[in-house]
């Protein structure tokens, strides 16, 4: 009877930490994401441009740009 108690209990259990395993996992997968972010500064005396669909500052390449809020992009 006993063993019967403890067999419910771990079959009860295991998905359990399965699951914060799992979890805590997508944790510190998202911190990693995180910690990878780059900003970006724009220089004194120079025009911030600005995003012509939603009017948000645009990330400025050398042949380009993106706008990091909608996703759109064009060349200069």
């Amino acid at each position: 009877m006993e063993a019967l108690i403890l067999l419910v209990i771990g079959v009860i259990a295991m998905p359990i930490l399965l699951i914060i395993i799992h979890s805590s996992e997508n944790k510190s997968k998202q911190q990693q994401k995180n910690q990878n972010v780059k900003l970006r500064v724009s220089r004194p005396g120079t025009q911030q441009r600005a995003c012509p669909r939603c009017g948000s500052p645009v990330i400025q390449y050398r042949d380009g740009w993106e706008c990091g809020w909608c996703g759109d992009s064009g060349r200069w």
